[in-house]
């Protein structure tokens, strides 16, 4: 696959990391997890976020400017 196929999926990744979150609030809120553990896991998930955030600036780095402003039209159209 090219840059801009793995940077989509690095953006789709992004995406199910916030379901993720969204999931866990969920799950301390019905008493399947306390706080304690809440906290550990969002740490975690805070931990990949920024992991993923280093992973699409380097992808981007790789792509020449106009291939970007491309790219980022075609993630505004998908919304």
């Amino acid at each position: 696959g090219s840059t801009r196929e793995f940077l989509r999926f690095v953006s789709m990744a992004y995406g199910s990391l916030a379901e993720i979150e969204t999931q866990l609030y969920l799950a301390c809120d019905l008493g399947y997890i306390d706080t304690t553990g809440l906290d550990a896991l969002i740490e975690k998930t805070a931990e990949i976020g920024r992991m993923l955030n280093g992973l699409r600036h380097a992808l981007e780095e790789r792509l020449k400017p106009t291939e970007l402003r491309t790219l980022n039209s075609g993630l505004l159209q998908d919304a």
